[in-house]
């Protein structure tokens, strides 16, 4: 698997029927990857090979969640990805391994700011549906096979309301009855919504799983072995702001600007002399180059350039960068000094910046709560979770992509005990890329296959 992309997630799906995982990378504001499995352990991308007319064309679609099914019950997996800013969606109909994009044939490519789609058919007429879920809500279409390839909307008949910033949703057995029901998730508050979707309309259940905030992916799974699904959440921004000093002449930071009028996120130092500072906060380094400006504490002493602001402090003695709140809400700093940097200050982090415990909630006869002696519960600045049997024991172990603003951290393997309490295992191999400014292997999200 060569190349790289920001990707937004990715998804195991059989292409070409063989029984062998390919593996689909959607490419945020990117082209995609199609890495087909080629059954001997490599994988060759295909994407260029398999483009249905789209990516190409439209290379900086802001594209999301993609979700494989084989909605036609034609024995084909097919694609669905959500796009957002720049719609609409695509709906890609598998044809034995060729894509034909038909989202506005199906009625479904009207996806407003969508992050991710859940199939599951919740009428169980054989045909699956699909919920797109969005910054704003969700949407919930039954498929009308004696329609042809149709997609009706039915949140409203069925109660299906998730008002909420939503990034993912998951299916899991809340109360052991056989049937999944549906969560609505967003970064912050777990879970936004849980509907029982045994009946219709639907039965909003919410209060049958324990919130906790700032949780940013979750894993389900039978940690315990007692065969209920219980959940592991990772915990704190998906993007943190952070900044680091690289060495003793150069700094590296990522600000997001806070909700918070009164809270000013930055960073300080001391170094006499001259300073180059470079900025990315336009399209963010994607469509158009860093800004660059020279200062010195000699003049000039300052610069505000979009939301960020760098400036000399000649009470203090000390260089201050901060971000503003502004139609840029983001921005990459870079600053290099002539003079080594002393008393390096990262200011104006919020909770969700910070380093945060994550969670096991365990499912029981009783109901749902939290345990916090699983060896889980530390604090760790993590970003993305998967569940699997990694070492073949029978069950079932977790994976934590972990990275802070500017800084990839060592990903984390904890091996599963057999009775859902977890060893973290050192020198586990699969630790990745650590260092700041890491362009290649930052960790963004992890699935299993």
């Amino acid at each position: 698997m060569t190349g790289f992309t920001e990707s937004w997630g990715a998804s195991w799906g059989d292409l070409n029927g063989d029984n062998w995982p390919d593996l689909f990378i959607q490419g945020h504001r990117d082209f995609p990857r199609f890495y087909r499995n080629t059954g001997d352990g490599s994988f060759e991308d295909v994407a260029y090979e398999l483009d249905p007319g789209n990516w190409i064309a439209k290379p900086m679609d802001d594209k999301h969640g993609a979700s494989w099914a084989d909605f036609d019950n034609d024995g084909d997996e097919d694609l669905l990805i959500g796009v957002s800013a720049t719609g609409p969606a695509q709906l890609l109909v598998n044809d034995d391994g060729t894509f034909t994009e038909r989202a506005q044939d199906a009625d479904i490519s009207s996806d407003s700011t969508n992050r991710h789609s859940v199939w599951f058919d919740y009428n169980r007429d054989g045909f699956l549906d699909v919920a797109q879920l969005y910054l704003g809500g969700a949407t919930l279409r039954r498929q009308d096979p004696s329609d042809g390839l149709d997609f009706d909307n039915y949140h409203t008949s069925a109660r299906f309301s998730c008002p909420g910033r939503l990034d993912y949703g998951q299916m899991i057995d809340v109360n052991n009855d056989g049937v999944l029901e549906f969560i609505c998730a967003e970064t912050d508050t777990f879970p936004l919504r849980v509907f029982n979707i045994a009946t219709f309309p639907f039965r909003d259940v919410t209060g049958s799983v324990p919130s906790a905030t700032l949780v940013n992916d979750t894993a389900v799974a039978d940690f315990n072995r007692d065969l209920r699904s219980d959940i592991v959440m990772t915990r704190g921004a998906v993007r943190p702001s952070g900044a680091k000093l690289v060495s003793d002449t150069h700094i590296e930071a990522w600000l997001r600007s806070s909700d918070s009028s009164s809270l000013i996120k930055g960073f300080s130092f001391v170094a006499p002399g001259q300073i180059t500072v470079a900025l990315d906060h336009s399209g963010m380094g994607v469509r158009e180059n860093s800004r660059v400006f020279v200062l010195n504490t000699q003049g000039p002493t300052s610069v505000t350039d979009g939301p960020v602001t760098v400036r000399y402090n000649s009470g203090s003695g000390r260089w201050e960068a901060s971000i503003g709140n502004s139609n840029s809400p983001q921005a990459y700093i870079v600053v290099d000094t002539v003079a080594t940097v002393s008393d390096f200050i990262v200011t104006g982090l919020d909770n969700s910046e910070s380093t945060v415990e994550t969670l096991y909630l365990e499912n029981s006869a009783s109901g749902m709560s939290y345990d916090y002696g699983t060896g889980l519960f530390e604090p760790v600045s993590c970003v993305s979770a998967a569940a699997g049997d990694f070492d073949n024991d029978m069950d079932v172990d977790l994976y934590l992509v972990c990275r802070t603003g500017v800084e990839n951290l060592a990903n984390r393997l904890y091996e599963n005990q057999g009775d859902g309490s977890f060893l973290l295992v050192s020198q586990s191999g699969a630790e990745g890329p650590v260092g700041v400014g890491e362009a290649f292997g930052v960790g963004d999200s992890v699935v299993v296959a």
